[in-house]
């Protein structure tokens, strides 16, 4: 008796859960089933135009679009862009030629010293970027710039490299 009721409230409960399917908007064949929807009703009615007489199409503005000529204001302001980022640009692409990389502080103070007994013409610099020292020489735009020096350092410095780097600009 118990498990009559049981099964028969399930039952219920099952065929109470099951939806049923809205008109017009699933079609269920025995094969397939496709889904179809009727917006017509939700699409936005058309606008109808007037017909106009031919010697007055000449003559019709159209107020809806407007048409303006930014061309000149827009490069005012680019301009003006450029000039300001131009005069804060502290920094440029370059190169430097790098002799020395490591974590010693010595022997970077002996590569620098070397550096300086033998290219006395150069101003030969100690970076430190933890935790690391870098002795560097020579601040050039190009790499073509850099090159005459380049070959001159690697002689004396065969472990020397020539390296991008940013110029501080006065």
């Amino acid at each position: 008796m118990r498990l009559t009721i049981l099964s028969l409230v399930g039952l219920i409960l099952f065929a109470s859960s099951c939806s049923t399917v809205k008109p017009g908007k699933t079609k269920t064949n025995a094969k397939k089933s496709t889904y179809s929807e009727d917006l017509t009703t939700y699409r936005p009615e058309p606008i109808v135009v007037d017909e106009l007489p031919t010697d007055s199409v000449s003559s019709q503005i159209i107020t809806d679009t407007v048409y303006t000529d930014v061309t000149s204001k827009l490069n005012t302001v680019l301009d003006t862009a450029a000039i300001y980022a131009r005069s804060t640009q502290k920094y440029i692409d370059g190169f430097t030629i790098q002799v020395y990389g490591g974590s010693d502080r010595s022997l970077a103070k002996d590569f620098r010293l070397n550096l300086i007994r033998n290219f006395p013409e150069t101003e030969p610099r100690t970076v430190f970027e933890q935790p690391n020292y870098k002795v560097r020489v020579g601040q050039y735009y190009t790499r073509l710039e850099a090159q005459h020096l380049f070959t001159q350092v690697k002689q004396v410095f065969p472990r020397a490299i020539l390296i991008p780097a940013r110029i501080y600009v006065k």
